[in-house]
């Protein structure tokens, strides 16, 4: 009942009450200013000779309605507008022949909330005429001229063209000279009642206005990398003026026909706010003005696997626009925002390169061509202990479960520094590779490309989920290899219970390990391959552009290393069990 109280609340809430506006009939009436020489049938029987009272309704600046007033020999001219919306109008009355000549004789103010007859007395047509002139004698485009009566009310409107001409017309009316209120790029140029004239006004207003160009640079002295638009800004009259330039090229402004003053010339980007004072013209022709935003790149280092880079012997070579700007060994710089190309050298040999646009600080991920030795040295390592083990095993010191349980260890260590799951595609025209390997140390996919020659590595974005679940995927695989070492331990010292349940743990976590794998990984390849090994020919994006590439993907070595620990985890525990049974068979054998 609640529920359904609040849903007809909130329906009815909706729609707020809107009074319906009323509609009235007006009847304009017009005397005087030609009107006995008026007749819409001659008008329509000489096609437009003789002349019509033309009535317009204005509201709000907008034509509402008009048309030609109706006159017999026996009584004067009028109109009648039917259905028309309460609200004030300006009423505006013409002497008017064909489509050519219209001519404003008559205007009255109208407040309309009732049938409402209105008689509008006219007199004759007021040209009135404005030629707005630089200081050079030119004209000046662009001004925006408003005629208003003493009430306010705006009877018409006009912008000058390249001569500078503002004409605007009205009815003559001896009680008001009328208003003429011009502006200029938002500048108050003209704002006066005007000299009281019969039929003409012809007036002359000089302007001083000046261009000059502003060279704009950041702090390496280039021209800004980034979208900018310096300001002009004053104020006049309780009111914040701006003034925008042309662009004629790199870091190169001009503004061009600003009127003499003080201003405040400001470059805004981001938080970075610079501004100094400018007078004009005193401040000359040309005015430099430094862009001082500054960002930091910070960037992380990472070898060709995904793990973290630390050599503090590698070089960065920043360059931008093809040009040099910086050679530093620091993985923090401060530059100003631009579109910059940072390439990585030990020893002057090229080991990565990364383009950054750069409009805040940053955090750039630099994936290198850098490998460990780590994986090498440990790996050939682990196969001297193994080879040690096998020479044990020989002479009759190291049982058979416990090498090949030593060799699962081996085998889940090696996959540890290979890809688990591998995607490589290859284009001849235009020249052109992609390889994408899943690691799980550190759990990472990393995305190789090589274009014409062009070699870029990069740590791909996944989802978080898939990044937990990988980092999963060590732990568990280290907790199978100490099940596992401990079982060979306890079985060396005679622990053999012990020994079994932990060869078994360790058989489960890797049983446990392969499946999970497998869905993780198809979940996140059904999003983007579809299945998750297969091979064909797939449309590769690279730079912007689209390669056809014949592709193949699948899992890989890392897995499959897995794989053959799990069979060689599951004989050794096997052999186990047998030699166990067959011990319990002996020991049986000796009580009988």
């Amino acid at each position: 009942m609640y529920q359904t109280l609040v849903k007809s609340r909130q329906r009815s809430g909706d729609i707020p009450f809107v009074r319906e506006q009323k509609r009235y009939n007006v009847t304009i009436i017009t005397r005087f200013g030609g009107t006995r020489f008026t007749h819409p049938g001659l008008s329509n029987l000489t096609g437009g000779a003789f002349p019509v009272m033309w009535i317009e309704l204005h509201h709000e600046g907008r034509l509402i309605v008009e048309g030609a007033a109706n006159r017999s020999i026996f009584t004067r001219a009028k109109k009648t507008f039917s259905g028309v919306l309460e609200g004030e109008y300006l009423v505006k009355v013409y002497l008017k022949r064909g489509n050519a000549t219209k001519v404003f004789t008559g205007s009255t103010f109208l407040r309309l909330d009732k049938n409402t007859k209105v008689t509008v007395f006219c007199t004759w047509e007021r040209t009135i005429k404005f030629t707005f002139l630089d200081q050079h004698g030119r004209g000046i485009p662009g001004i925006h001229g408003w005629l208003t009566n003493k009430d306010g009310i705006l009877y018409d409107e006009n912008i000058t063209q390249k001569n500078g001409e503002l004409i605007v017309k009205a009815p003559y009316n001896m009680r008001d000279p009328y208003t003429l209120r011009a502006e200029y790029k938002d500048f108050v140029i003209y704002d006066k009642e005007l000299q009281k004239t019969i039929k003409k006004l012809n007036e002359q207003v000089n302007l001083e206005l000046y261009n000059f160009s502003v060279i704009v640079t950041d702090s390496l002295d280039f021209p800004p990398g980034v979208e900018i638009t310096p300001l002009l800004v004053t104020s006049k009259d309780n009111r914040t003026i701006q003034l925008t330039p042309l662009e004629n090229g790199k870091g190169i402004f001009s503004f061009e026909g600003v009127p003499r003053g003080d201003y405040s010339l400001q470059i805004s980007y981001g938080d970075f706010i610079d501004d100094i004072h400018v007078t004009v013209p005193d401040a000359g022709n040309s005015i430099r003005m430094n862009f001082s935003a500054i960002y930091d790149i910070t960037i992380d280092l990472f070898d060709s696997k995904g793990n973290p880079l630390t050599d503090n012997n590698i070089e960065f070579i920043i360059s931008r626009d093809n040009q040099t700007i910086e050679k530093t060994n620091e993985k923090t710089v401060s530059l100003p925002p631009a579109k910059y190309t940072i390439n990585a050298y030990i020893k002057d040999e090229l080991i990565g390169g990364k383009q950054v646009e750069l409009t805040n600080d940053k955090h750039l991920t630099f994936v290198t061509t850098v490998d460990s030795l780590l994986p090498a040295v440990l790996s050939l390592l682990l196969c001297v202990v193994f080879g040690f083990f096998v020479v044990l095993t020989l002479l009759k010191k190291f049982s058979l479960p416990s090498l090949l349980k030593s060799l699962a260890i081996l085998f889940i260590i090696l996959s540890f520094f290979q890809p688990w799951w591998l995607f490589t595609g290859s284009s001849t025209i235009p020249p052109a590779e992609k390889t994408t390997a899943i690691y799980v140390n550190p759990g990472v996919m990393i995305e190789t490309r090589k274009y014409y020659a062009e070699t870029s590595l990069n740590i791909a974005e996944v989802p978080d989920m898939f990044l937990m679940f990988l980092g999963a995927i060590i732990p568990l695989a280290s907790l199978a290899c100490l099940s596992l070492g401990f079982a060979v331990l306890l079985k060396k010292i005679k622990k053999k219970q012990y020994a079994l349940l932990l060869s078994i743990a360790g058989v489960v976590l890797l049983c446990i390990l392969l499946p999970s794998f497998y869905f993780g990984t198809t979940k996140l390849i059904e999003t983007s391959i579809g299945a998750v090994q297969g091979e064909g020919v797939l449309a590769i994006s690279i730079e912007s552009e689209e390669v056809i590439m014949q592709s193949s993907w699948g899992f890989s070595t890392g897995f499959y290393l897995i794989v053959i620990a799990v069979i060689v985890a599951v004989i050794a525990l096997l052999l186990d069990i047998r030699i166990r049974v067959m011990q319990k068979k002996k020991l049986l054998s000796r009580r009988n």
